[in-house]
């Protein structure tokens, strides 16, 4: 299972991308949906999210707890629709998705609370959250100023992200030693092998 750190520069970062990604993926005449992937990709990561959450009603034998949650997020969403899909097309489906899974979130860590508890890192998000942003805010920019192709701009803002996001991590001392360690040996492994074909 993917951790928060994994997901959370992902969404971000599909995000920031989302104009050049529905550029090269779908005909001309859809390019101008990419101001929606934001609300798609973050109602994904909210649903992701609640998913780890309702584990526990099935740890304790309580799976119809989690129907009720996500029959209320779903009225919810039908209502939404209702409301707002006549005037405002598919950018308000793609809303009211996105504030029914941030809902069904929040329902469902209330709700299991009742059951099982255990402290949430918070501080790891927080630092998530700070890399993340950076990390999207550098793509965008960089993207911005370098006006590439639609092709180029997804390979540079993917690099760019790989780069930035874990040296930020790394500055927020979120990785622990253990985990530097490995990946200082792993570099070195590389260079050696690396030396031994030349």
């Amino acid at each position: 299972m993917l951790s928060l750190g994994q997901i959370l520069p992902a969404t971000i970062g599909l995000s920031v991308l989302a104009k050049p990604v529905v550029s090269v993926l779908t005909a001309t005449e859809y390019h101008s949906a990419y101001v929606i992937v934001p609300l798609v990709v973050f109602g994904a990561f909210f649903i992701g999210l609640a998913n780890r959450y309702t584990n526990v009603f099935a740890l304790v034998k309580r799976t119809y707890v989690n129907m009720f949650c996500v029959l209320g997020s779903a009225v919810l969403n039908i209502i939404l629709n209702f409301l707002f899909i006549p005037k405002y097309g598919y950018i308000a489906a793609a809303f009211t998705t996105l504030v029914s899974y941030a809902f069904l979130l929040i329902l469902v860590i209330i709700v299991s609370r009742r059951y099982f508890k255990w402290s949430f890192p918070f501080k790891s998000l927080g630092n998530s959250i700070i890399a993340s942003a950076i990390m999207g805010v550098s793509v965008y920019f960089i993207g911005k100023c370098f006006l590439l192709s639609n092709i180029m701009n997804i390979i540079v803002g993917i690099l760019v992200g790989l780069t930035i996001y874990p040296i930020l991590l790394l500055i927020l001392k979120e990785f622990t030693q253990l985990e530097i360690q490995t990946v200082i040996n792993i570099k070195d492994k590389f260079l050696k092998r690396m030396h031994l074909k030349n």
